[in-house]
């Protein structure tokens, strides 16, 4: 439950792409991922898989519309769910009954290829105090925005956070780093 919390907020609401209305389930080298993209945004996550897991080759698209169902389920029981997956369903069983779950047609985006490869060289640290205090410092000069960017640009020793409404930059704030390498301006809305 607590995996599929950390990716939910990305799931596409967009009909048309209907195969980005779940979250896609993935095993691969006994790990396994969960992943959510709206095709702006992506959330991913991943764990050891439980042993003797198994997923379809593909993975599996469990249905959004499915998810506060199987979180009530986890959230409420204190024992063991069997989890099974077929190229066409899931079956959740617990001692208390058998929830059976369409899972979607259709081919995920192989969402591996837009995270950027970086070597340890392009590898910075921030501190965590720092960047919430220059996050909620932009955050509350900015306001509440319909539609407004944060772009990250790195500096020698640091990196500035802006926020772009429209193609100008309305406020930004410089935080220190450590480490050293080029990375690039990134961008998320």
């Amino acid at each position: 439950a607590a995996m599929l919390g950390r990716v939910e907020h990305a799931i596409s609401k967009e009909i048309t792409r209907y195969y980005l209305i779940g979250i896609h389930l993935g095993i691969s080298d006994g790990v396994l991922t969960a992943v959510a993209t709206d095709g702006h945004r992506l959330a991913a996550i991943s764990a050891p898989a439980p042993g003797g897991a198994t997923l379809p080759a593909a993975g599996v698209i469990y249905p959004v519309a499915a998810l506060p169902v199987l979180r009530a389920i986890l959230n409420k029981l204190r024992d063991g769910v069997a989890m099974a997956f077929s190229e066409t369903r899931a079956r959740i069983t617990t001692s208390r009954g058998v929830l059976l779950v369409k899972t979607i047609d259709g081919t995920y985006p192989d969402w591996q290829k837009v995270i950027p490869k970086w070597d340890d060289m392009q590898h910075r640290t921030i501190k965590r105090a720092s960047l919430m205090a220059a996050l909620s410092r932009v955050g509350a000069v900015s306001g509440r925005h319909d539609r407004y960017a944060l772009i990250w640009t790195p500096e020698a020793d640091g990196v500035v956070f802006g926020i772009r409404q429209g193609g100008e930059i309305d406020i930004s704030e410089r935080v220190e780093t450590i480490g050293a390498g080029d990375w690039p301006t990134i961008g998320t809305d």
